[in-house]
């Protein structure tokens, strides 16, 4: 595929993507291949830290088109939770999921500033 014709496709893909901001920027300002999926992962955790802490996970996997592929959720089974653990939870699974599919171009998001 010529540069021209990659710059057009990933305006046209910007443009199909406005209903995801994140995705729409990453497509339309980057240089390189259009992704084939994105994978949004998060975890949180009440009472971090303390013995009676709870957490939870979970991800959304969505192809080039805005799709939703799959997604997942659930409950922490770990022993001590914290954000953290959790994220890494949802980080986790999620990554198991695009395992069972054919991805090219993986962009993976999320809001945790210990695994990103």
């Amino acid at each position: 595929m010529s540069r021209r014709n990659k710059k057009r496709q990933r305006r046209r893909l910007a443009a199909e993507h406005a209903k995801h901001p994140a995705l729409a920027k990453f497509i339309a300002g980057s240089g390189h291949d259009v992704p084939s999926h994105v994978l949004w992962f998060d975890g949180g955790c009440s009472r971090n830290g303390y013995p009676d802490a709870r957490g939870s996970w979970a991800y959304l996997l969505v192809d080039e088109f805005g799709e939703t592929v799959d997604r997942g959720c659930g409950r922490v089974e770990y022993d001590p939770v914290t954000n953290n653990v959790a994220e890494w939870f949802g980080l986790g699974f999620g990554l198991r999921a695009c395992r069972q599919y054919t991805i090219r171009h993986l962009e993976i998001t999320g809001d945790s500033k210990l695994i990103l």
